[in-house]
């Protein structure tokens, strides 16, 4: 009921549009695009509309009743965001125009819900962005790990002044390396 009264306010006026389309295709040349001022004072008072909805202009749905009235054998089609509070849905909003001959006869409209889609689209992005940004921090680490392994093990013993301090140093260098790729690890797979 409530994914309802968020179009709801999208598809009176279109149920209203192809009338008043009609009536202006008679009354002009046939090549004119239909001015779609007037669709929702054209809804009867006894449909309700939320506050204001009449006064607020054409939403982007009925924005493309003329590309679907202009190219009748494509599909016209866009995005509508939806905001109600602090909730936004992202429908998208197909117009085909129905011919009868070489007469349009209506406009069959559909409305999909893609916001869980646009969603997941932009969270696989990111997740293949930090995939990237780990495989291209991680890349350098072997060969410094490489590096301080083979000082070590080709130094330890021709160094007799400060055997220690070469040690520690070796050792931290191993140890951080080993430490960041771990967490590069742990970042790509939560990504």
């Amino acid at each position: 009921m409530r994914r309802l009264a968020q179009i709801l306010p999208i598809l009176i006026p279109l149920a209203f549009a192809p009338r008043i389309m009609a009536q202006q295709a008679r009354q002009t040349q046939p090549s004119a695009v239909p001015d779609l001022q007037g669709v929702y004072q054209s809804i009867p008072d006894s449909i309700t509309l939320p506050r204001g909805l009449k006064n607020a202009g054409s939403p982007a749905a009925i924005e493309l009743l003329p590309e679907a009235a202009r190219r009748p054998e494509r599909l016209a089609q866009s995005q509508v965001q939806l905001v109600r509070g602090t909730s936004t849905r992202t429908l998208l909003v197909r117009i085909a125009a129905e011919l009868y001959g070489r007469e349009i006869s209506g406009f069959v409209v559909t409305f999909d819900d893609i916001t869980e889609l646009l969603s997941a689209q932009r969270k696989a992005a990111w997740a293949d962005i930090a995939r990237r940004i780990a495989h291209e921090i991680k890349n350098p680490l072997t060969p410094i790990q490489l590096a301080a392994e083979r000082l070590r093990r080709r130094y330890l013993k021709e160094i007799r002044s400060d055997v220690e301090t070469f040690t520690v140093c070796t050792d931290t260098i191993i140890r951080h390396v080993g430490d960041i790729g771990r967490m590069i690890d742990e970042f790509s797979s939560f990504a």
